[in-house]
């Protein structure tokens, strides 16, 4: 690079990249303007950025500016035809890529801060050529589609406006603009690569570049926003594009056009709506103009000269009108989003909202995998979504970009969690745990490029079983591969593999391959890519990238080939690679690998399991087996993995505390699930519908329900409508999956019950409602509960008893009534003796005794018999 550079640099770099950035957000404005005088569509810029990994941040926001700038228009998005123009369109892209540059730039300018040495001493700065260049072009590319709508609007007036050769001046200044952003970049690519040029040359290049490129890109929107204000104030005065007068031309008298009478008065003009943004840019110009002196032969505030030199006024970099403007028009479009509605609402790149049939699908899930981890013994415990920043770094590698960092908002420096494995760790320190089998199920963040289809997203579910402690050698690894199993099992996957390797063999491969020990981690990650690219991308990474010698790339090509069963793989390792054998670590792996394989053959694990050289997980932490999932066929990558760390928590809690353990993706899962589970699983979990048919019966659903809710059977009553139709709560019972209504109208209510439909099989019963929570509400089957039907049988029961002693009573009762005939029949006989003058002693005294005793006998016996008769036929039409 070229030393000495002109002192004078920075000055201009400063002063460029100010003014700049001030135009770049001033041609968001005026291309807002634009938008609003052709009623183009600005609504694809929202569908465009949401395409995952499409659009940079200067990007969206400059699609953000736009909208919000448009927002409340009745114009914007509101032409037929061909709303949707590619030169609108473009602004964010272009815009976008001009103030990404910039920042750049921005960034290797020295602090305001900084120091005792002068900002543009030689040895506190260099200045950034290259950049600088590329922001220069970037902002001839923004001038050139300015001027593109320029001509576009200019159509639009029927060529008014472009008069006195003000395009031409402005493809002029475009044209030197683009010379002198070219010259500089080629400056400063031959001053990079040291074959020519000096610091005067560049410093020279730079001024120039500097002067012409905002000349040109201030020209080309000064000429667009005067266009843009042309037809804006024509549609203000109601006037159709290309019926505007010439600068200058009288109007006809009143009364007369060319003889004709004159025309009926005009109807009233409906103000223009403009979005509050494009509104207070319309109303600057406006003020600008009449703050102007009228041009000789000019109408007053509608002159295109007049409004070329206002627009030129505001839109230049040193006026301070401009900063204002950009400034409020930055809060009106911040306003907008805040609205919600002036873009299309969508969730923020790499998340996605779950629906409720998904949802549904999900809890299924999770309910299946904590059951296997609780099925081992696992406890469950969580932890903060966000760490210590420290805690997080220096532990993923070069993954280590992809962790979120928060804003400082009390002294710390946060970091969302990137996974759940070191926040394990550092729960296990802060809480001085030693031995801990647990499983953790949360959302963690990874802001990496998001795919979809496969699955990938930057916010993402992980289920995690791990075990810390002292464990039988290998034990813990093989009860991780059964959790894995046994979830894989219950989830219903068929064709999965675990692969798997040892870091420390790994480790012994490198070193036996030539690879410098600074180099170990680093060739690892590139091979970690061969089951995404083909061994000659990784090849040429490692040679061209890592920078290993070729001969080393093609002896660890013979290694990672390898891959096949686990037990023969390491037999076949320890004949074949005697020098791999002998390495002291590579043995200790091979052991322990041996070990797993012993364990793994009294369970159903280990078909699955394929051990594979080529695995080589990236993360820093891991020290032992190392495994990950994949499904076959299925382009999601790998949908578990997880290995042994044992240094990880010792970081933490200054202990040695081994640790193994597995993460599962529940997103890449679900993938490949919910089409096969969707259909199967209700998204509501409620049994019962209560419906009416009816009037005024909206009251008496709500206390049915409430009965049933008091049992704790799911339930709804139809909450949208007081009164709604049969076959509206039929279909919605239909489509949500309801197995059972309860309904009842006037014909129910008059007989004192309501009916029961089976929604899946038709059948009707009908149920008096205080029996209803005592029914089996289980799908298929509607009958009474086992308690329920005990006490039926006990009913029964007591109704054959109670038939038993009636019977009794009525046999008791004839014998009475037999006793009370003779009793009658001898009191008789014993009144005719005494009325003949016979002597019958005190035999008539004892006979009206046993008398009056059987009469009262057989009035109890009369009544108790009626009560009985009542209280049987009471039991019976329960029972039915």
């Amino acid at each position: 690079m070229v030393q000495d550079h002109d002192p004078g640099d920075f000055s201009l770099a400063a002063s460029f990249v100010d003014s700049s950035r001030a135009l770049a957000h001033a041609s968001v404005a005026v291309g807002a303007l634009t938008v609003e005088a052709l009623q183009a569509s600005v609504k694809p810029l929202a569908d465009k950025t949401s395409q995952e990994g499409q659009a940079s941040s200067s990007v969206t926001q400059c699609v953000a500016l736009l909208m919000g700038l448009v927002h409340g228009s009745k114009r914007a998005n509101h032409r037929k035809g061909a709303g949707e123009l590619n030169e609108v369109l473009q602004i964010p892209q272009r815009t976008g890529s001009w103030l990404q540059q910039l920042e750049a730039a921005s960034k290797s300018l020295p602090s305001e801060s900084a120091p005792e040495q002068e900002p543009s001493s030689a040895a506190c700065w260099q200045p950034p050529y290259a950049t600088l260049a590329s922001a220069a072009c970037c902002g001839i590319g923004v001038a050139h589609l300015s001027l593109q709508r320029s001509r576009r609007l200019g159509a639009q007036l029927d060529g008014i406006c472009t008069e006195g050769g003000d395009e031409a001046s402005a493809q002029e200044l475009l044209s030197r603009g683009q010379a002198t952003a070219l010259e500089l970049s080629r400056a400063a690519a031959e001053a990079s690569l040291g074959t020519t040029g000096d610091a005067q040359s560049l410093s020279q290049a730079l001024r120039s570049a500097g002067d012409a490129v905002g000349a040109a890109v201030h020209a080309c929107l000064s000429l667009e926003a005067n266009r843009a204000f042309q037809v804006l104030t024509d549609a203000q005065a109601g006037k159709v594009p290309g019926s505007v007068s010439a600068p200058g031309a009288q109007p006809p008298a009143d009364g007369q056009a060319n003889g004709t009478p004159a025309p009926a008065r005009p109807a009233k003009i409906a103000p223009l709506k403009l979005g509050k943004g494009t509104d207070r840019v319309l109303k600057q110009l406006q003020a600008a103009v009449q703050s102007l002196p009228s041009l000789p032969g000019s109408r007053a505030g509608h002159d295109s000269r007049l409004a070329l030199q206002a627009a030129k006024e505001v839109l230049s970099p040193s006026n301070p009108i401009l900063g204002h403007l950009n400034q409020e028009l930055q809060q009106l479009a911040e306003d907008a989003l805040g609205s919600g509605d002036q873009i299309k609402a969508k969730a923020p790149k790499g998340t996605r909202d779950i629906e409720p049939a998904d949802m549904a699908v999900r809890e299924v899930v999770f309910a299946r995998i904590k059951r296997v981890f609780e099925r081992h013994g696992a406890k469950a415990i969580d932890t903060p979504v966000f760490e210590l920043r420290k805690t997080l770094t220096g532990k993923y590698g070069e993954d280590s970009k992809l962790i979120y960092d928060l804003a400082d908002q009390g002294g710390e420096a946060l970091s969302l969690r990137y996974d759940l494995t070191v926040p394990f760790a550092r729960f296990c320190g802060t809480h001085n745990v030693a031995s801990i089998k647990r499983y953790h199920i949360a959302k963690v963040y990874r802001r990496d490029q998001p795919q979809l289809a496969k699955g990938r997203y930057r916010e993402f579910t992980q289920c995690d079983f791990d075990l810390a402690g002292k464990y039988v050698p290998m034990g813990a690894e093989a009860e991780v591969l059964q959790v894995l199993w046994e979830i894989m099992r219950d989830l219903g996957m068929a064709a999965w593999t675990v692969k798997l390797n040892h870091r420390r063999l790994l480790d012994a491969m490198m070193r036996v391959c030539g690879v410098p020990p600074d180099k170990f981690r680093a060739t690892c990650s590139a091979i970690d890519k061969l089951d995404k690219e083909p061994w000659a991308a990784v090849e040429a990474e490692m040679v061209d990238t890592k920078g290993l010698p070729r001969e080393v790339a093609q002896r660890i090509k013979g290694y990672v080939e390898k891959a096949g069963e686990l037990g023969p793989l390491i037999q076949q390792l320890k004949e074949d690679c005697p020098e791999l054998a002998g390495d002291a670590e590579a043995s200790s792996a091979l052991g322990d690998l041996s070990t797993l394989a012993r364990l793994l053959q009294h369970t159903q694990v280990l078909p699955n399991v394929r051990f594979d050289l080529s695995l080589a997980r990236g993360l820093d932490y891991y020290t032992g087996l190392i495994y990950e999932v994949v499904l076959e066929g299925a382009q999601v990558g790998s949908v578990a993995a997880g290995g042994r760390y044992d240094g990880l928590v010792g970081m933490f809690s200054g202990k040695d505390i081994a640790a193994v353990g597995i993460s599962i993706g529940i997103e890449r899962l679900f993938t490949v699930m919910a089409e096969r589970m969707g259909s199967s699983i209700r998204p509501v979990q409620t049994q019962v519908l209560v419906a009416s048919a009816g009037k005024g019966l909206f009251d008496l659903r709500w206390q049915l329900a409430n009965q049933l809710w008091a049992a704790d059977i799911a339930t709804e009553f139809g909450l949208a409508r007081a009164d709604p139709s049969p076959v509206e709560q039929f279909g919605y019972a239909g489509n949500n999956g309801i197995p059972f209504v309860v309904m009842f109208g006037a014909d129910e209510l008059q007989k004192g019950v309501c009916k029961v439909k089976d929604m899946a099989s038709g059948e009707e019963v009908e149920s008096v409602p205080e029996t209803l929570v005592s029914v089996d509400w289980s799908r298929g089957q509607l009958s009474l509960a086992p308690s329920a039907v005990q006490g039926r049988e006990e009913l029964q029961a007591l109704c054959l008893d109670f038939a038993d002693q009636l019977a009794q009573l009525k046999e008791d009762a004839s014998a009475s009534s037999q006793r009370l005939a003779a009793a009658l029949a001898l009191r008789e006989r014993m009144q005719a003796s005494h009325t003949e003058g016979q002597p019958v002693g005190k035999q008539p005294e004892r006979t009206s005794r046993e008398l009056m005793q059987l009469q009262r006998l057989l009035q109890e016996q009369a009544s108790l018999q009626a009560s009985l008769q009542q209280l049987q036929q009471q039991l019976v039409e329960s029972i039915r």
